[in-house]
């Protein structure tokens, strides 16, 4: 979960002298469709208003390849993002599918490209959502991962506390007859949803 601006943090040098709360900014979403491809840059905007931003962005890849590419460098408007966690499907020794969460606090304001380099070619989707009012120096709480081999609900339980949110990506693979669709659950809002196909 991100944690909450705190303007009494000693830590938050320049928090905002109201303590703002924690407010989305912005998504975006990018694919490579169906072509296999070592990169994938897509436009995101960051906006003017507010602070202590963050840029947060989810990556679900898909390869046949042994071992399973990874997301080997990612960037926003030229600058170094930071890779916070990732999880392998669970359908070993098949395993397709791979979620990474990547982050940038401060990122600049303005349209700006998130470009992403995949340590082989892959068919990837992603999504790129900014916030305000985010502590700056410890955006984040504890990572959770949570993986399955089959089933119809992906869960995952994360500890949070007020002033607190939650922010995960899900990766699935298609049914055949690709009819298969991913449904919000209660107190979730979806920023992104794309199909790599």
């Amino acid at each position: 979960p991100f944690t909450h601006c705190d303007p009494d943090d000693p830590g938050a040098a320049t928090a905002d002298a109201a303590g703002a709360p924690l407010a989305f900014d912005a998504a975006s979403q990018g694919t490579t469709g169906s072509t296999a491809t070592g990169s994938l840059t897509f436009p995101h905007v960051v906006g003017a208003a507010g602070t202590r931003r963050i840029l947060v962005v989810g990556v679900n890849l898909f390869s046949t390849a042994d071992p399973l590419p990874t997301v080997s460098g990612m960037t926003y408007a030229g600058q170094s993002m930071t890779f916070l966690a990732a999880k392998n499907d669970d359908v070993a020794p098949n395993t397709r599918i791979r979620s990474e969460m990547w982050y940038i606090t401060a990122p600049p304001s303005g349209a700006n490209n998130i470009a992403i380099t995949f340590s082989a070619n892959v068919r990837a989707v992603a999504g790129g959502m900014s916030y305000t009012g985010v502590h700056q120096t410890t955006p984040w709480g504890t990572a959770v991962t949570a993986g399955a081999a089959s089933g119809t609900t992906a869960t995952v339980t994360v500890s949070s506390a007020a002033g607190e949110l939650v922010v995960d990506t899900v990766g699935a693979r298609e049914n055949t007859s690709e009819t298969q669709s991913l449904t919000t659950g209660a107190g979730q809002t979806e920023r992104y949803n794309g199909v790599s196909r």
